[in-house]
């Protein structure tokens, strides 16, 4: 209920519901903090959710779950849109030694690599992102997030053309897959990229 009530208008039942399951299930803890925390970015109240993260990841080392990977990513996010640039970068470094032992463990899922790739991304490591978003394809080509999210890091490289590659194989194995809508999302992405192209070819001669 809490869940749903996030994704409507009604985010003041839904943080009320999650305040009462940490006192009727403190088991689930760095679970509720990571949702409420999410429910207090969507309202751009980060000083909120920096909190709810930071009791997230406490929860989950006095648990003996450790260091939530995927808690610590969201808090360094809160951190980054609060202009807490320094404290963010270093909440996100921490992100990343957990999803790679999670990758390690399960080298084949798409969402870990994509989980990793975020990390990097928001640390402005593209790079890097574009490594483990090319991964998170390979394994879940049907990703449209993921397909768009590797166009995205070859873009702001600058590397263009490579880009245009990664869209067109994408549009081509949403169209084996008969996703229709991601296959045009991929592709108003794609016409949009080359006339970008052509009109930085056109200015430089």
């Amino acid at each position: 209920m809490a869940f749903a009530y996030s994704k409507s208008e009604r985010k003041k039942e839904a943080t009320a519901i999650y305040r009462e399951l940490l006192g009727a299930d403190p088991g689930r803890a760095p679970d509720i903090y990571n949702q409420l925390g999410q429910l207090h970015v969507q309202q751009e109240q980060y000083a909120q959710a920096i909190d709810a993260f930071r009791e997230g990841i406490r929860a989950g080392v006095d648990s003996g779950e450790g260091i939530r990977p995927d808690l610590t990513y969201n808090l360094g996010v809160a951190l980054r849109r609060d202009g807490q640039i320094e404290e963010a970068t270093e909440a996100l470094s921490r992100a990343v030694p957990g999803h790679l032992e999670k990758i390690q463990e399960n080298p084949r899922s798409g969402r870990l690599y994509f989980a990793l790739a975020s990390v990097y991304a928001e640390m402005r490591e593209f790079q890097s992102a574009t490594e483990y978003f090319r991964m998170a394809v390979v394994f879940n080509p049907a990703d449209l997030q993921a397909q768009m999210l590797l166009a995205r890091s070859l873009e702001v490289q600058g590397r263009l053309d490579e880009a245009l590659e990664a869209l067109n194989a994408g549009v081509e194995e949403m169209l084996r897959l008969d996703r229709q809508d991601s296959a045009q999302t991929l592709q108003r992405y794609r016409d949009a990229l080359e006339s970008k192209r052509n009109r930085s070819d056109s200015s430089s001669r």
